[in-house]
This record gives C-alpha cells, structure tokens and sequence, in this order.
C-alpha cells in the first residue's frame, strides 16, 4: 500500500515539472525574455522541489516491480517533455540553451539515483 501511495506521490511531482515547463513555455510564446527570466529562476526553483518529491518514491518502494515501473514513468515521460519542449522551442526560435541544459540535468540526475540505488 505504501508502494502505490509513494507512487502516486511521485507521478504527481513528475506532473508539476512537466506543468511548470509547459507554461514557462507558453508565456515564452507571448514574451520571449520573460520566458527566460522564468526558466532560470521560476522553473528551477520548481523542479529543484519536484526532483526530490519524485526521487523519494524510489527509496521508498520496496516491490521491485513498483520500482521498475515507477523509474520507467519517471525516465520516459522527462525525456519525452524535454524533446516536445526543444521541439517548440525551436520552431519559435526561442532560448533553446536553457532547455538543452535541463535535459541533460535531467538524464545526469536519474543516473546519479541510478547508481545510488544499485549501490544501496
């Protein structure tokens, strides 16, 4: 029971990032420096909380099945945000650095829980 709450937990905080992309996004859309103003300050405050609240679930898991499938969610749909955002930034012309920056964050973060999770 704890396993599918901590999950839902997780699923949750993956939303929020997704979310706070999307709409720095789509203010990027009407206002290209405000866009970056958020997504330097705004949106890595955001995914700064949301990184842990959906790291947690990992440790907190025990069936391996849950795990598998929760780090299978949390992989695919990060990368999958990362290019549909890249995607439409540069269909804008818009500051794609940023982005490139936080999806390679992104890989190198679920690595580093990767390789703590094997070692634990």
């Amino acid at each position: 029971m704890l396993d599918f709450i901590s999950m839902i937990v997780g699923v949750i905080s993956i939303g929020i990032t997704i979310g706070s992309d999307i709409k720095a996004y789509t203010v990027g859309v009407y206002n290209p420096y405000l866009f970056r103003m958020r997504m330097d300050y705004e949106w890595k405050k955001l995914n700064v909380i949301s990184y842990f609240g959906f790291s947690i679930p990992i440790f907190i898991i025990q069936d391996i099945f849950y795990k598998f499938v929760y780090i299978a969610i949390l992989s695919f749909s990060m990368i999958v945000s990362r290019i549909i955002l890249n995607y439409k930034c540069y269909k804008l012309d818009l500051d794609r650095r940023i982005l490139f920056e936080t999806f390679i964050f992104s890989v190198i973060f679920i690595t580093i829980i990767m390789i703590f999770y094997t070692l634990i």
